[in-house]
Parts: structure tokens; C-alpha cells; sequence
């Protein structure tokens, strides 16, 4: 998996890192503590409204504009008329693309190597960017991550890196190797650049619906791990249209902080939708906080069924990180809305045969 000729004898250095850290040191995959990590060591502004729209300016011309679909049977049985925006058909696959870009097309041309931490998704999109850019990437993964996902992040060059199947020691092997580098981390999700591109995504369905003269949407529903797209959606959103977020019963760390006004930590179950067991960030807390939102919980047999009812009714080939939404609106028909918009994630999954 790593070309150690690129990056010369990767054991030693991680050794000699291990020996230099300073940081506390984690039992890494023990349930009940936040990961120990600052959000990036670059300069970030406070995330805003004006930032998502600045952002969209800057990667607009770097991403597809993804298309709008609808199916008139699930208008028909929730009484309302439901967008969903293929994310799942961007580039690299999924949403995580908008946030990568924005970062990492602030930084100077001097920052020839960034890392990161992935289940997949944005570990592509990093790697995507850097390629594009000239620069290296490095991705600490966990161990369990699909096959599907390794080969989404090869593709485009990256340097892989493998931890323990938990947030915790992510972090803490890229704080680990950042003790003695100067490469630049974008972090996943709690980064305001990060936050401010994945709302872009947001802002251009709202653009796009305005193009097609339609009203303003009442709801726009995303699922929620790490709180990225949440938070960005919130920000584009400025108030004025309601977002819901969808979770996992088995990794409802992001319900149970807003319901406990404390941000808790991730609780490390195993669950189907693989991109959503990251932990609520502090600045995705803080920003969810500010302008509530509703939570809404899918089991793991509703995100199966989730997943196939996309598959044969939408005809795409969604993740379940993507389909809880559609598995939380299903179970929930009384919350949704009369024009409610929909963020169909991503898609990196084996193809069906």
C-alpha cells in the first residue's frame, strides 16, 4: 500500500515521531474521550455565511455543478415534492471534493505536502486536490476502511497510512507525524475552510432551484458525522430554511450533544454507514448550537433498506452514509415538509453486478 521509495524508510520516521511526541498519549479506541487535535496548522477565519459564498467562487470552476432528481412516487407518499441533489456523482464521488478544494487552494505554494485523516471519502478528495496541485498526500486511515475506498484514494497518488478502526487514533497518529512536519493538515470536518466549502453544496441547490424558478426550499436534510456538510448547510442556510440531520442509532453522538447541550464524545459502535462514525467536531457543535437543528435517528435495517430503495427507485448507487437520510424521512414522514431538498452524499461503494 505505501511506495516507500516516495517517502523514504516510513517505519523509522513514524518510530522516531512516536518517540518525539509530546502530546498525552490516548488508550486510542477507548470509548469516552475526545481524540486530542487541533482543527488544522494553518490560519482559518470564523466560519460564516460569507464564507460559503466566497468559497463557492473560488472552487465553482473545480467541481460539477451535480444535477437535481425526483421520484413522483415518494412526493406522493410524504405529500410533498422532494429534490435530491447527486452529490454521490461528484467528483471523486462524493461532497467531501467542495471542502478539499477550498482548503487546500488557500494554502501557498511552498505547502508541498498535506495530510489528513479518512474513512474514504475525504481522503480521496484531499489527494484528488493535492495531485492536481503538485502536492503530496498523506492519509491516515483506519484499518477496516473498503476496499472500494483504498482504491478511490490510490488512485490519485496518496500515501496511506493505517491506524486503529477509530477516530481517536487517527487523530493521534496525524498529531503524532505532524510533531515533527511541516505539512500542512486539512482537517475532515472541524476546519473552518473545510466547513465553508462542504456548504457550497447547500448554496448551489439553493441556486439551482431559483434557476429553475421554483419556491425556496422548506427543509434541506443531510446526514451528520463529523458535522462538516451540517454545519456548512447551516451557514448557507442562514436561518431562513430549516436543516435536518440524519444519524445512525448506533453513532448518535451528534443527537445526544445537542440534546445534552454538551458536544459528547464518538461512541466507536460499528455501523453500515462507515463515513458517518466520526465524532461531532468543536466548531460543528458550536455551529449547530447556534442556529438549532433537528436530529433525527435511522436503525441499521432502515439504512439497508434505504440504500436499495434508492438503488431501484432513483436508480443510483448511493453509500448507506448517503441513504440515512432517505431511512430517517421514511421513518419520519410527519417531519418532512412540502419542499424539503435532499443531499445524496456519495456513491463509493462496490458496484452491484
Amino acid at each position: 500500500m505505501l511506495d516507500q521509495s516516495n517517502i523514504g524508510n516510513l517505519n523509522e520516521w513514524v518510530t522516531i515521531f512516536a518517540r518525539q511526541v509530546t502530546t498525552p498519549k490516548l488508550n486510542p479506541c477507548i470509548t469516552g474521550q475526545f481524540p486530542y487535535h487541533n482543527v488544522g496548522n494553518f490560519a482559518m477565519r470564523s466560519p460564516d455565511y460569507r464564507g460559503v459564498t466566497q468559497a463557492y467562487e473560488r472552487i465553482r470552476s473545480h467541481i460539477k455543478r451535480t444535477r437535481l432528481v425526483e421520484n413522483k412516487r415518494l412526493n406522493s407518499k410524504l405529500n410533498s415534492k422532494i429534490y435530491f441533489k447527486c452529490e454521490n456523482e461528484q467528483l471523486t464521488g462524493s461532497f467531501k471534493i467542495r471542502g478539499a478544494h477550498n482548503a487546500i487552494l488557500q494554502l501557498k505554494d511552498s505547502d508541498r505536502k498535506v495530510i489528513t485523516h479518512s474513512s474514504g471519502n475525504h481522503g480521496a478528495a484531499v489527494a484528488f486536490v493535492a495531485k492536481k496541485l503538485g502536492k503530496e498526500a498523506y492519509i491516515v486511515i483506519p484499518e477496516d476502511t473498503t476496499e472500494s475506498k483504498r482504491e478511490n484514494m490510490l488512485r490519485y497518488d496518496a500515501q496511506l497510512i493505517e491506524c486503529e478502526p477509530c477516530v481517536e487514533a487517527r487523530d493521534y497518529q496525524v498529531q503524532t507525524i505532524l510533531e515533527s512536519s511541516d505539512m500542512k493538515f486539512i482537517h475532515p470536518y472541524d476546519n473552518s475552510e473545510v466547513i465553508h466549502g462542504q456548504g457550497t453544496a447547500t448554496y448551489e441547490f439553493f441556486d439551482q432551484l431559483t434557476e429553475t424558478k421554483d419556491a425556496e426550499l422548506d427543509q434541506v436534510w443531510v446526514p451528520v458525522g463529523g458535522g462538516g456538510l451540517a454545519s456548512g448547510a447551516v451557514l448557507a442556510a442562514s436561518g431562513e430554511v430549516e436543516v435536518v440531520c440524519a444519524e445512525p442509532e448506533n453513532v448518535n453522538d451528534t443527537y445526544l450533544s445537542l440534546q445534552l447541550g454538551t458536544r459528547q464524545p464518538p461512541t466507536n459502535k460499528n455501523t453500515i454507514a462507515d463515513g458517518l462514525k466520526a465524532g461531532l467536531g468543536k466548531l460543528n457543535f458550536e455551529i449547530l448550537q447556534v442556529t438549532p437543528v433537528r436530529v433525527v435517528i435511522a436503525t441499521e435495517t432502515e439504512i439497508k433498506t434505504a440504500v436499495s430503495w434508492i438503488n431501484e427507485s432513483l436508480k443510483l448507487n448511493v453509500e448507506p452514509s448517503a441513504a440515512v437520510v432517505v431511512a430517517a424521512m421514511l421513518k419520519n414522514p410527519h417531519l418532512v415538509k412540502k419542499k424539503v431538498g435532499v443531499i445524496l452524499t456519495g456513491g463509493n461503494v462496490a458496484q452491484r453486478a
